[in-house]
């Protein structure tokens, strides 16, 4: 049963960022489009934006799939690449199933562009947040443990 529970936590995980980074995905591109006076988004369009962050998702999980402590060596270039692969990914598939042709020259550009700070922002804020919720589980432990001493 762990295992199971193990395998739905982790499709859970990537459920959660594969709809964040596929909405992301969708916004991000409407909004471009909007900007260029075009003010339609095709619905084959938005599936396969949607399957788009559900395969950077799973990318991004694989990393760090294993329940074990990193170097900090082998944990910045996961880092790195997390933010990194996920763009490369978005402007190949983007070129390739032509989600920018007819617009202006300058919506690939940005449209890419601010997916790349998206997904370096993403990566921040799990820093940060992961880091603080590390701090304050072992801060709660310690006390935990001062309290078991004492009794």
């Amino acid at each position: 049963m762990n295992k199971f529970r193990k395998a739905v936590r982790t499709e859970m995980d990537v459920e959660f960022f594969a709809c964040t980074h596929g909405v992301s995905i969708i916004f991000i591109y409407g909004f471009v489009r909007w900007l260029d006076h075009v003010k339609n988004v095709s619905y084959s369009m938005i599936i396969g934006m949607m399957i788009m962050g559900y395969i950077i998702s799973w990318f991004q999980k694989l990393l760090f799939f294993k329940d074990r402590e990193y170097t900090t060596r082998e944990y910045k270039i996961r880092g790195f690449l997390w933010s990194t692969v996920p763009t490369l990914l978005t402007i190949l598939a983007g070129e390739y199933f032509h989600w920018l042709k007819g617009n202006a020259w300058w919506t690939g550009i940005l449209f890419y562009g601010i997916m790349a700070i998206y997904f370096v922002m993403v990566w921040w804020f799990i820093e940060i947040f992961y880091k603080k919720d590390t701090e304050d589980i072992n801060i709660m432990l310690e006390s935990f443990k001062q309290k078991r001493k004492v009794k």
